[in-house]
């Protein structure tokens, strides 16, 4: 039985595990794009990062995608690319479906730009109908097998397929109408592109299951990621000005991002402390009276009895160094 998938984030090719650092709940794709949202540019989430110890380096531009992994049992499966692009800070105002309603309401004169959003979800749905008509041709005719329970599923979801598809056919229409030059107020035409409107972003960021409505954020993060990409190739769009969601999230994230940082820098600093040169210049007399046990005592006093878990690294970073620099100068 296949367990719910797991989202990462995958740079330049390298899949990066939050998890030791920000827990389970980052696996989760939306928590995973507020996390990418705390970010201004790319530059600074992958400053962030290398700061974290969770890249090596910092190369720019670099691919970064959403992917997602799923296990069974105790087998792991390729990372496989959920969305090529991903959400900056800048972006995050889309994760809200009110405000995806809102910005392809006022932006509904620009035809070129929110068709071409459309027609991306329409070449998407003519694709999977072209699927699903081959597997149930297939099934028809006994070249292949299939469960009950698949007999059924198939003919349905082809069903919605074309229905979804007839319905941004016609939101493409009334985009078409309302940039012609000849185009004058028409309520009935406002009233259906808006109800077109509700529908699509409801159908795309929800599930919809024997009338029950449950969230599907993979399909809000995907088409937050549209409507943010679509604000950038098209300077003239107005971007929404509603509430931003989620925002208690993003601020554990924050605050959570900055403790680490701080125990990272704190880390940092110690190391630059205590540790010994690792360059070629360095003189062997400033460590070869040092053993390791001269160590056991840094960071302890009267008043301190116990390292904590940054010092104790550092300790045994410290050492791991002296022992190198002795094998290194032959001591």
């Amino acid at each position: 039985m296949l367990r719910r998938l797991e989202y990462y984030l995958q740079i330049n090719g390298q899949v990066i595990d939050l998890k030791s650092l920000f827990g389970e709940d980052i696996q989760d794709l939306l928590n995973l794009c507020l996390f990418t949202c705390l970010f201004d540019t790319e530059m600074s989430l992958l400053s962030a990062l290398r700061d974290l110890n969770l890249i090596e380096k910092i190369i720019t531009p670099s691919e970064i995608h959403l992917v997602s992994k799923s296990k069974k049992y105790s087998e792991d499966y390729d990372a496989k690319v959920v969305e090529k692009d991903y959400l900056l800070s800048k972006g995050m105002v889309f994760l809200n479906e009110f405000n995806i309603r809102n910005f392809l309401e006022i932006n509904k004169t620009n035809c070129e730009a929110l068709s071409s959003l459309f027609l991306d979800y329409l070449n998407e749905l003519e694709s999977l109908i072209d699927i699903f008509k081959t597997k149930l041709d297939k099934i028809r005719q006994g070249l292949e097998v299939s469960d009950s329970k698949k007999v059924i599923s198939i003919p349905m979801s082809l069903q919605d397929f074309i229905y979804r598809k007839s319905q941004i056919e016609r939101i493409l229409i009334i985009l078409n109408l309302f940039q012609r030059d000849s185009y004058t107020f028409d309520k009935e035409l406002e009233l259906e592109y808006l109800e077109k409107i509700d529908w699509f972003v409801t159908r795309e960021t929800n599930y919809l299951r024997r009338n029950k409505k449950t969230k599907n954020y993979r399909g809000l993060v995907k088409l937050a990621i549209k409507c943010a990409n679509l604000q950038k190739m098209f300077e003239d769009l107005i971007k929404p000005c509603g509430p931003k969601k989620y925002s208690d999230k993003r601020y554990a994230l924050l605050l959570r991002l900055k403790e680490l940082l701080k125990i990272e820098e704190q880390r940092r600093r110690i190391k630059a402390m205590y540790l010994p040169k690792t360059t070629s210049e360095v003189d062997p007399d400033s460590f070869m009276f040092l053993e390791e046990e001269d160590y056991t005592l840094l960071y302890l006093d009267e008043q301190k009895f116990e390292r904590t878990e940054v010092e104790e690294e550092s300790v045994e970073d410290a050492i791991a160094n002296l022992q190198e620099q002795k094998k290194k100068f032959g001591k």
